[in-house]
């Protein structure tokens, strides 16, 4: 990829991020470090544009006979940016479709792109997909009450949680306190 101030979808890569509200992971700066840091191949992005405006991206790297994503263990995430699900499929379609050995993409970000999206644009180009989950964040959503959460798991998992608190309070006074971070941090 040449240097961000060369790269004439840099400004509009930007602007797409910007109106997708995109993490920084997804956005051109961020791979254009990870590009002068990691690079082993040449950057290629494709694209889908509508009515002359970037509707789509997907940066990848091309090495050998493969067409790769463009991340490593440095990377937290990676997908494409796209306006709509039309625009994606659209994207995953011209990616998929590629006259490459292979198609890799790793550290997809499910939350951006919807995952089932990959699978039915590679099978319609004849593709064998593999999947594996390398990790899962460890992270709860805290909408709603206590109550509500517990009603999600498991009756076990209810009954471990109930056994830990009431040898946590055989230690001592036990008390939860909630801080939403809008109180005590100092910018």
């Amino acid at each position: 990829m040449p240097p961000l101030s060369e790269n004439p979808l840099t400004a509009e890569w930007e602007h797409l991020a910007n109106v997708l509200d995109a993490p920084p992971f997804l956005r051109p700066a961020w791979f254009g470090a990870w590009s002068e840091a990691f690079d082993r191949g040449r950057q290629r992005s494709i694209t889908v544009h509508r009515g002359g405006e970037l509707a789509g991206i997907l940066p990848m790297e091309v090495r050998g006979g493969a067409l790769l994503a463009p991340v490593n263990w440095h990377s937290p995430l990676f997908g494409p940016l796209a306006v709509d699900r039309s625009a994606l499929e659209e994207l995953l379609d011209r990616t998929f479709g590629e006259p490459h050995a292979s198609v890799e993409m790793n550290l997809l970000c499910g939350s951006q792109a919807p995952l089932d999206a990959f699978v039915v644009a590679a099978r319609r180009q004849r593709g064998v997909v593999l999947g594996r989950t390398v990790t899962r964040s460890p992270v709860i959503d805290t909408a709603g009450c206590l109550t509500e959460y517990e009603r999600t798991l498991s009756r076990n998992r209810r009954r471990a949680l109930r056994r830990q608190r009431r040898r946590l309070e055989q230690l001592g006074e036990l008390s939860f306190e909630v801080h939403d971070g809008s109180e005590g941090l100092h910018g």
